[in-house]
């Protein structure tokens, strides 16, 4: 028997509260202008502190294709899922994650 799960993607390109209540967080793809490096931290929380689930991280925007982070068992989170995003650029994310 497989066992699947049914994700739920939101896309960001500025910082957000993405869901309020417990869940999983199973990544995260971004893209970029090729020109100016995204500085994001993912929080289990309603605002940027609190835990993170996603430690503060600089992606380079100059790789080709998208770039990210994926945790194929999901990352726990209880508050809540909240990005933060500082770029001087623009960027998009797209957020894959789930309701418990």
């Amino acid at each position: 028997m497989s066992v699947q799960y049914q994700a739920t993607v939101t896309a960001a390109a500025a910082t957000a509260l993405i869901y309020t209540g417990p869940g999983l967080l199973f990544g995260l793809q971004l893209g970029t202008d090729s020109t100016n490096d995204p500085t994001i931290t993912v929080y289990d929380n309603i605002t940027n502190s609190g835990t993170e689930l996603l430690p503060t991280t600089i992606f380079e925007a100059d790789y080709q294709g998208l770039n990210g982070f994926c945790c194929s068992y999901g990352k726990k989170f209880i508050i809540g899922l909240y990005i933060e995003i500082t770029c001087a650029g623009s960027v998009a994310v797209a957020l894959d994650w789930r309701a418990l």
